[in-house]
């Protein structure tokens, strides 16, 4: 449903919908264990959003790239 979600956002020029959309996904798959994927949708969320100027929800976007990308060295 969120990827069906996402193409309809995409295709309407909604772009923070668009981002809210990849955030779900993202922490869909995050909760799969699947973090590598996860890391593009993030990455692609706040870079959305940081042009809409949603700065609370770019924050909690860093968050959760952090989880993604596993303890920094």
């Amino acid at each position: 449903m969120a990827r069906r979600a996402l193409a309809a956002f995409r295709a309407n020029g909604e772009a923070y919908n668009t981002a809210r959309a990849l955030t779900d996904l993202a922490e869909i798959l995050l909760a799969a264990e699947e973090p590598a994927a996860a890391l593009p949708l993030t990455d692609a969320a706040i870079r959305i959003l940081s042009e809409e100027n949603a700065d609370q929800h770019v924050e909690y976007l860093r968050r959760l790239r952090e989880r993604c990308s596993g303890p920094r060295e």
